[in-house]
C-alpha cells in the first residue's frame, strides 16, 4: 500500500446516511482506495502512514455548478433588479474582462474551493479549456466541464425585458465544436470530464438544442444548463415561444428532459415541473447564496430532495454570493432551507454533507470515482 490512514473516525458516506465507521483504517494503493475498514482488520504494509486518531476522514467535497472565471468580478452586480442582472449588471462587466483576467480569477477560485474542502468542480465557462489547462491540471483538481454554449448577439443589454435576444446560430454552433474538441482532447482523462453547457433556453436555437440532445446521446454525455432561472428568463421563454409556455414545458417538448440532463436553479419552475423533472430523472444544482443575491428567492433544494431528485450544490460566480468557499455555502444552504421552510429540521446537518459529497459527485455523474470512500474511488 501507498497510504494508510489509521484509527480514524471515518464518514464514508457509503450508504443512505454517512456511512460512519469508529476506529477506521483507509489504505490508497496506486492512487485509488484499497481497503476502508476497522483498523482491527487491516494487515498491510504501507509506505506512509498517517494516524487518524482524534480526526475525521471523508471524501472530498464536490462543488457542482461555478464559473470560477468570473471571480475578479466580486462585489460587482449587486443590488440591482433581477430582470437587469445578467445583461446589464454583469454582462458587461464580463466583457470588459481579458483571457487574462478569467485565468487569474479562475485560479483564486479554485483555491477558495480547495481551502473549504472541495476536490472536485463542475466548471462553466466560455473557453473553458484555457481553465482546465491553466488552473485544474497543474493544481491537481478534479473538474468535470462544461463549455458554454451561448448564441445570443453580443449588442443585447439595450432589448427592453420582453424583447426575444437576438440569436446567431453559428455562435453557438462555433462553441459546439469546441466542446467536440473538448470532448476528444480529454477522452478517458483521469482528472478531467466534459459535459456539453447550453448555456440556456433563452440562449440556444431550438434547432441546435435538438443537435446538442442528438451529439450527447451518441456520446453518452450529459447536459448542464441553466434551467428556469427566474423572472427574466420567464419573460424571455414567453416572447420567443408564446404565452403560457415555460421553460420546462418546451424543454419536455425538445426532448431534453431526462437522465442526461444537470439543470442549475429551477426556482422558476412550478412545483409541478420539479416534481415531473425529478421523475424523469434530471439532476438539480442549487446555489443558494447566488440566488439570494441575484433573485431573492431560497433555491427548491428541500423539496427537489423530496421527490427523490439528486441534487447537488454549487457556488455559481462570485458577483453573486462573492466567493467560493464552498462550506459557507453548504450553511448558506441549510440555513436558507430551513428560513423558508419555517422548520429548522428542513434540512439537516447530515443530509448538508451528503449534497456536498456522494450526491453531489451523482449530480455531476462522477459517482462511479467520488463522492464516497469507496474501493477503487481516487
Amino acid at each position: 500500500m501507498d497510504l494508510a490512514i489509521t484509527n480514524t473516525l471515518a464518514f464514508t458516506l457509503a450508504d443512505d446516511r454517512l456511512g460512519i465507521l469508529e476506529d477506521a483504517t483507509i489504505a490508497v494503493d496506486s492512487g485509488e482506495i484499497a481497503f476502508v475498514g476497522p483498523s482491527s482488520e487491516f494487515d498491510g504494509n504501507a509506505d506512509r502512514t498517517i494516524d487518524g486518531s482524534g480526526r475525521v476522514t471523508m471524501p472530498g467535497l464536490v462543488n457542482c455548478h461555478a464559473h470560477t472565471d468570473l471571480t475578479l468580478l466580486r462585489g460587482g452586480a449587486q443590488d440591482v433588479p433581477e430582470i437587469e442582472w445578467m445583461n446589464r449588471s454583469l454582462g458587461p462587466l464580463a466583457e470588459a474582462m481579458t483571457a487574462e483576467d478569467r485565468v487569474a480569477g479562475a485560479r483564486l477560485g479554485v483555491l477558495e474551493a480547495l481551502r473549504s474542502g472541495v476536490t472536485t468542480v463542475g466548471e462553466y465557462a466560455t473557453d473553458v479549456v484555457e481553465l482546465v489547462e491553466n488552473v485544474y491540471e497543474p493544481m491537481g483538481v478534479r473538474v468535470v466541464a462544461a463549455e458554454t454554449i451561448n448564441a445570443v448577439d453580443d449588442d443585447a443589454t439595450d432589448l427592453g425585458p420582453d424583447e426575444p435576444y437576438p440569436l446567431e446560430e453559428e455562435r453557438g454552433r462555433a462553441a459546439l465544436e469546441r466542446t467536440e474538441e473538448l470532448f476528444d482532447r480529454y477522452a478517458d482523462h483521469e482528472q478531467v470530464s466534459c459535459l456539453y453547457g447550453p448555456q440556456a433556453l433563452d440562449m440556444v436555437p431550438p434547432a441546435l438544442l435538438e443537435e446538442i440532445r442528438d451529439r450527447a446521446a451518441k456520446r453518452d454525455r450529459g447536459i448542464h444548463m441553466h434551467v428556469a432561472q427566474g423572472e427574466r428568463e420567464r419573460r424571455q421563454i414567453e416572447a420567443r415561444y408564446g404565452a403560457g409556455e415555460t421553460t420546462v414545458s418546451v424543454l419536455e417538448d425538445l426532448g431534453l428532459v431526462s437522465e442526461r440532463l444537470l439543470a442549475a436553479h429551477l426556482h422558476g419552475a412550478t412545483p409541478g415541473e420539479r416534481e415531473r423533472l425529478a421523475a424523469a430523472g434530471v439532476r438539480m444544482v442549487a446555489n443558494p447564496s447566488s440566488i439570494a443575491a441575484i433573485d431573492g428567492v431560497t433555491p427548491p433544494i428541500v423539496e427537489y430532495r423530496e421527490h427523490d431528485g439528486v441534487a447537488g450544490v454549487g457556488t455559481d460566480q462570485a458577483p453573486g454570493p462573492g466567493g467560493h468557499d464552498f462550506l459557507r455555502e453548504l450553511r448558506t444552504t441549510a440555513l436558507l432551507a430551513k428560513t423558508e421552510r419555517g422548520d429548522p429540521t428542513g434540512f439537516p446537518a447530515w443530509a448538508a454533507l451528503r449534497v456536498a459529497t456522494i450526491e453531489g459527485a451523482r449530480a455531476l455523474g462522477v459517482d462511479d470515482r467520488v463522492g464516497s470512500v469507496s474501493y477503487t474511488h481516487l
